[in-house]
């Protein structure tokens, strides 16, 4: 039995060793079906993607619409003639099958939340956002609200360099700005986290346990 419990712990540990994924839900909206999700442009009550052992469910929330469901949206690559280009996950208020109502509501707009929760603790190291054009360049002092596991953070710049260390299982992106231009909404492309690698305590706690499995062979 102790023996079966030590394998369990190793097991359980060797499983957790920090690794990178990156999620990039600009291509999936393109056709990209290697992430387990359904590949295009459409919106869903929740949308699951998995890479390197790592799953994130998409979900949208609205503080002002009146019946109570939104929708996560994957909206695919756009040109235009004053720029555009790749899309990502947005929030849809109301879909009509699986396409938002009206058409230019699926992005993140003033008083909508994309949620996304992650099937183990991560540490977010990179994030791109496209603008409600699908341009890489937001309007002056652009800027998102982001709560991490119920604990709201200050808001932070949709312009910015990756330079924080977002930790934990549940994020919350909100649209938090003064203006609902498109300048001021926002995709979100592309994400790459790490997982949180298993305690040291944990190992020790094994490496005991392993040498109480070695007394114990010696005696029989």
């Amino acid at each position: 039995m102790l023996k079966n419990l030590l394998l369990l712990l190793v097991s359980a540990a060797v499983s957790s060793v920090a690794h990178a994924a990156s999620f990039d839900f600009a291509a999936v909206a393109d056709g990209d079906a290697s992430y387990g999700a359904a590949a295009g442009e459409y919106g869903a009550s929740s949308i699951t993607f998995t890479s390197d052992g790592i799953s994130v469910t998409a979900q949208g929330e609205s503080d002002i619409d009146d019946d109570g469901n939104q929708f996560a949206y994957l909206d695919s690559t756009w040109t235009h003639s004053g720029g555009g280009g790749e899309g990502g996950l947005g929030v849809c208020a109301d879909l009509s099958v699986d396409q938002c109502t009206p058409s230019s509501d699926d992005n993140v707009t003033i008083g909508e939340t994309l949620l996304l929760t992650f099937d183990q603790e991560v540490i977010i190291t990179g994030i791109t956002f496209r603008d409600g054009a699908h341009n890489p360049v937001f309007g002056e002092g652009a800027v998102f609200g982001l709560v991490v596991d119920g604990d709201t953070k200050v808001d932070q710049d949709l312009t910015f360099n990756y330079t924080q260390s977002w930790q934990g299982t549940s994020f919350e992106f909100s649209n938090s700005n003064d203006s609902d231009t498109d300048p001021y909404r926002f995709y979100m492309s592309a994400l790459t986290v790490t997982a949180v690698p298993v305690p040291p305590a944990v190992w020790l706690f094994a490496s005991g346990l392993l040498g109480l499995v070695a007394v114990a062979r010696r005696r029989l």
